[in-house]
């Protein structure tokens, strides 16, 4: 199960064994949407995904959020940075 995960959300190891807290950042919060997605949720709900992770795992997130939209899950994205939402979102609250 973590192998396919792994690989679905490109997660980037030194190795198989590679502990969460050897990852970097980007990949720490990859590791972190995973854990809510085994459970196959109909919702998802995230607070600040981009948060503190360089440019390159920005985008690989934003990858990760529209593809879980365009697979029919309801994603809700709370942050700081409106023009992340704005990118993201087909409904905005304030």
């Amino acid at each position: 199960l973590s192998a396919e995960w792994t690989k679905t959300l490109n997660i980037k190891a030194i190795n198989d064994n590679a502990r969460v807290v050897e990852l970097s950042g980007g990949n720490q919060q990859k590791v972190v949407i995973g854990k809510g997605l085994v459970q196959q949720p109909r919702i998802v709900i995230l607070d600040e995904p981009t948060r503190g992770v360089d440019v390159g795992a920005i985008a690989e997130i934003h990858q990760i959020i529209n593809r879980l939209a365009d697979e029919g899950l309801a994603v809700v994205v709370i942050s700081s940075y409106l023009p992340e939402i704005m990118n993201l979102s087909d409904r905005i609250l304030v």
